[in-house]
């Protein structure tokens, strides 16, 4: 009885038991299913992409920029110092090599640890467990979440070595500042790279990722002290480091470096501002993440005499004509707030024709008041320097450089049932005189009525080969300048003379690795060269733009001592003052004036633009031998180096003949529907000689910084 009684008890007992564990392990796979169906795939961690800064180099290698999104730069742990690597551990994970990715010893000891000080100092999740938390999963706070950390921790562990999650988590934990990973951490604390680090910084470091706010060792100082006392501590119990070693650290002061506001080199920022367009323009709004590495052509010896030859000559300027201060109507508040509209910009060019980079790129006097690139947005007339592609749609007409032009009143009708008069400076005309005094003496008359007889569609089409990248309209103040370009359009244009005739793309940008060094394809890295004048053409404007420099409105350059083609330009009422000109070595362009509708006085190309362009070149072309400018193949240079056309006889002094007789223009001869008519709405030139009159009407303008605003009583 009692037997039966027995087994009867534990066939109860074993069959509820084994019912129970049924359940419990059902209850278990479906737990274990809830929980891994949604798990994301541990492998993605072997294509490891975060979000990396772009860096931008100038020619030479050094860093003058960069871009990002989280400030990191991703670094191989075959770099990281060992001494390091254990701070790192010794804070976070002091097992992290022999466990298999969940430490239960570890979680008891930072129970205790959390205990005995009453706060948490130590975390209980490893370096396996927080790549996961960091990389794969949310940061919600739940057991569920947790319970999935540790099921992908194990997972990981099967799949990557030691070294590749340790690698991830070194390149990925945040700092604090927007800094991401150890390498961006050690530049931005200390400027130094990791391989650089001493025990007490790499203590200090190690101690941030829990949590960087409160340890940030700039604004918590002795927070971050403390911390980085237990991370020294840690280590020496860990048997990472001596108790000698422990002593010294803890005496060694830390000296932290500048906060990394912005690593742009102020020399060269304009041109990493121009770089930062180029890679938004190919690779959207993602290019700051991309950590590219990009080289630029930027030469930083030229770069920085740019700035220093602008700001040698526009700084006196800047004190006769304003005084940076709002006027008497500003208010009180603002009264002694500089006024954007009253400070005199200048921006300047120089691209290598050899090579077509560009070698300096300045787009204003003061780029922390201004980040507007006046060099490559703002569209300015360019006066009489837009005068040699007028003169070269001459040429290939005919044209020679001794052909005889009527320099003469000229009037033609304005549409209205008026006339406009074009003039030259001191309303004073020279009668007959060659095409090359013309053009030295900025004879404006004479532009004008080049255009009439090559007709201004031809002359349209002619500057589409320079490389403009809008069409001018159809007015014959076209021929004095009147139409809007940028600098670097112009000076891009006058490159094509200083090729003979070769067009081509500014190249800013010579190189693109991806983070692994391996190449990327961009646009523009490499030169393009397309012929799109005849050589003769170029030689023979280049050789007349050299008697600018000799005895024109460009005196100025002779200084350089070497030789040097140019023209100057300078808008109505002086409002915008321009020189580009060139030598074998560069193409150099300058332009001066206010962002405002204001006047620079007295001010004039040849007297402002040409001396800052003279100054640069002789910095920039220090050391250099003297070269001279290129001559087309088969030309023949008797005493002065001007070609005869064929068909022409020598002149005196071995200058060639008039070939042609000019039309003569008579006056309010064409007819209001004309099509070689000027724009009925084009009003009267002004009398200087590198003074053009602003179209009418007036297109409207890309917005200028600065403009906008009525100027104040008194500027």
């Amino acid at each position: 009885m009692i037997r039966r009684t027995f087994r009867f008890v534990f066939r109860v007992l074993f069959f509820t038991t084994l019912a129970i564990a049924g359940i419990a392990v059902a209850a278990s796979f479906a737990v274990w299913r809830e929980l891994t169906q949604d798990l994301p795939d541990a492998a993605e961690l072997l294509d490891y992409r975060p979000p990396t800064a772009t860096r931008v180099y100038a020619a030479d290698g050094t860093l003058i920029g960069e871009f990002y999104v989280e400030r990191r730069y991703l670094m191989p742990i075959e770099q990281v110092p060992l001494g390091v690597r254990r701070a790192f551990l010794a804070a976070e994970d002091a097992d992290f090599y022999t466990h298999r990715g969940i430490d239960p010893q570890g979680i008891a000891r930072a129970v205790y640890m959390n205990l005995r000080e009453g706060e948490i100092v130590q975390g209980a999740s490893t370096i396996t467990q927080q790549v996961v938390k960091q990389l794969l999963l949310s940061p919600e706070r739940s057991f569920e979440r947790k319970a999935k950390e540790m099921i992908l921790a194990l997972e990981i562990e099967a799949k990557l070595t030691k070294d590749q999650i340790f690698y991830l988590y070194l390149n990925h934990i945040y700092f604090g500042s927007r800094t991401y990973g150890l390498s961006a951490a050690s530049h931005g604390f200390f400027g130094v790279p990791p391989s650089e680090l001493t025990l007490p910084q790499a203590a200090l470091l190690a101690g941030l990722p829990q949590a960087p706010s409160r340890y940030d060792p700039r604004r918590h100082p002795e927070e971050a002290l403390a911390r980085q006392r237990y991370v020294l501590e840690r280590m020496r119990i860990a048997g990472f480091i001596t108790q000698q070693e422990y002593a010294d650290a803890l005496a060694t002061p830390i000296v932290l470096a500048p906060p990394p506001e912005s690593v742009t080199d102020p020399a060269a920022a304009w041109y990493v501002d121009q770089v930062r367009r180029l890679l938004e323009e190919e690779f959207g709004d993602e290019y700051a993440a991309l950590g590219l590495q990009v080289k630029t052509a930027v030469d930083l010896r030229m770069q920085r005499a740019a700035e220093a030859a602008l700001e040698k000559a526009l700084t006196p300027l800047q004190k006769r004509l304003g005084s940076g201060k709002r006027g008497k109507r500003a208010a009180d508040a603002d009264a002694d707030r500089p006024d954007p509209r009253s400070f005199v910009e200048g921006a300047l060019v120089a691209i290598d024709p050899e090579t077509a980079e560009v070698k300096a790129l300045v787009g204003g006097l003061d780029y922390e008041r201004s980040v507007f690139n006046r060099a490559v947005l703002a569209r300015r007339q360019p006066g009489s320097s837009f005068k040699p592609f007028v003169y070269a749609s001459a040429v290939d007409k005919g044209y020679t450089q001794g052909t005889v032009v009527l320099d003469a009143p000229i009037s033609l009708p304005d549409g209205r049932g008026g006339a406009w008069t074009p003039k030259n400076f001191g309303n004073k005309y020279m009668g007959s005189v060659p095409l090359r005094v013309a053009l030295t003496k900025s004879l404006n008359t004479v532009s004008v009525r080049l255009a009439l007889d090559v007709g201004l569609d031809p002359l349209r089409n002619h500057l589409r080969a320079f490389g403009f990248p809008t069409d001018f309209p159809r007015n014959l103040s076209l021929a004095l300048g009147s139409s809007e370009v940028t600098l670097l359009d112009l000076v891009r244009a006058y490159g094509v003379f200083a090729t003979l005739g070769k067009r081509f793309d500014p190249v800013f940008v010579t190189e693109i690795t991806d983070p692994n060094g391996i190449p990327v394809d961009f646009p523009g890295v490499r030169p393009r060269f397309e012929t799109v004048l005849n050589p003769r053409t170029a030689w023979i404007v280049t050789d007349m733009m050299r008697e600018v420099v000799q005895r024109g409105t460009a005196t100025a350059a002779k200084k350089l001592g070497r030789p040097a083609a140019g023209k100057t330009g300078t808008t109505n009422d002086s409002k915008d003052a321009w020189f580009v000109g060139f030598t074998p070595d560069l193409v150099t362009g300058v332009w001066v004036g206010f962002d405002a509708d204001r006047t620079l006085g007295k001010a004039t190309g040849g007297k402002l633009a040409a001396p800052i362009w003279t100054d640069f070149m002789e910095q920039a072309l220090e050391g250099r031998p003297i070269r001279e400018l290129p001559v087309p193949e088969g030309v023949d240079l008797p005493g002065r180096p001007t070609p005869t056309p064929r068909g022409a006889s020598p002149g005196v002094g071995g200058a060639p003949a008039a070939t042609r007789k000019p039309r003569p223009t008579p006056t309010l001869a064409p007819l209001p529907d004309d099509p070689e008519a000027p724009d009925p709405e084009a009003p009267a030139a002004p009398d200087d000689p590198d003074l053009v009159p602003d179209e009418a009407p007036r297109r409207p303008e890309r917005p200028r910084e600065g403009a906008g605003r009525p100027a104040d009583e008194g500027f």
